[in-house]
């Protein structure tokens, strides 16, 4: 059945009100429409409210459950150990996917594009059972991933080939 809610953005001078259907609920959260959480709107939704205008003072749990996860991972690359910041995605095109943070503090890797050397963020990919060892990472939640050694820079592809050198300037997104 179709619910109806005032519609305050159309005049009515003889009195009567507008009306119009109202979206439907989130089924997996009282705070937000199906649309907002479904398109991952809720930075162009109005604030949510309780039925007395109080305003909603608990975190959507949809919202929560598409923030990235920030974790960390400890890496080997060319007999160097390291433990470096990512993030574990919960939603878009790298769901289920690791990536090193944001920023040059992420850009931690080297790689070789185009014949010159870059720092790069990175990119883990979930371990399988035909993982070999030597290839695995786990991060701070005891999951075992393989670094992912092909990036872009640009609209360049190349091949993470070690860690940064610190003094190193350019950096990729």
């Amino acid at each position: 059945m179709t619910r109806w809610i005032e519609d305050p953005a159309l005049e009515a001078p003889d009195g009567h009100r507008w009306v119009r259907p109202a979206p439907d609920d989130c089924p997996a959260c009282p705070c937000h429409t199906l649309r907002t959480c479904e398109g991952h709107q809720w930075h162009l939704a109005t604030p949510p409210a309780y039925g007395d205008g109080a305003p909603y003072t608990e975190p959507c749990p949809c919202e929560q459950a598409a923030t990235p996860e920030p974790r960390t991972i400890t890496v080997t690359l060319g007999g160097t150990t390291r433990t470096v910041p990512v993030n574990l995605h919960r939603r878009g095109w790298l769901l289920g996917q690791l990536t090193t943070a944001d920023g040059r503090d992420g850009a931690v890797f080297a790689a070789d594009v185009d014949g010159r050397t870059v720092r790069v963020r990175a990119r883990f990919e979930p371990a399988t059972d035909g993982t070999p060892a030597a290839d695995r990472c786990t991060d701070s939640a005891g999951t075992q991933w393989v670094l992912a050694r092909r990036v872009s820079h640009g609209a360049q592809f190349g091949t993470i080939t070690g860690w940064a050198d610190p003094t190193t300037e350019e950096t990729t997104r």
